[in-house]
């Protein structure tokens, strides 16, 4: 992520950049630079409204200590926007999203 630096410094407005934050946002750094290349070319061919992201929650998964997760992102298109990224902070991947526990439930006899 070295590369990204000046990167990190343009999108993030100067925020310090350390071994824990490349961690936190460099998904978040690739979908821009991603982005904000898709706007150099539509721009260059006389495009006025653009695809522009936001960045909706962040989740860790709980069984990894490596930086995996899921990032979840609102795609729109509009007239301007901002590519100005915040630092937000994983939150656990939610109970909500395991596996409920099926209950038995009998089967009718449709032939009664």
């Amino acid at each position: 992520m070295a590369a990204f630096k000046t990167a990190f410094g343009i999108f993030y407005d100067g925020v310090e950049i350390d071994r824990d934050f490349k961690a936190r946002n460099h998904v978040d750094i690739l979908v821009a630079l991603a982005f904000s290349r898709y706007h150099t070319k539509m721009k260059s061919i006389g495009k006025s409204e653009f695809l522009y992201t936001s960045l909706i929650r962040k989740f860790s998964y709980r069984d990894s200590k490596a930086t995996m997760g899921l990032w979840v992102f609102r795609v729109a298109r509009q007239e301007a926007g901002s590519f100005r990224l915040s630092d937000c902070e994983f939150e656990q991947f939610p109970h909500a999203f395991t596996k409920p526990k099926a209950t038995a439930r009998a089967v009718p006899n449709i032939f009664e």
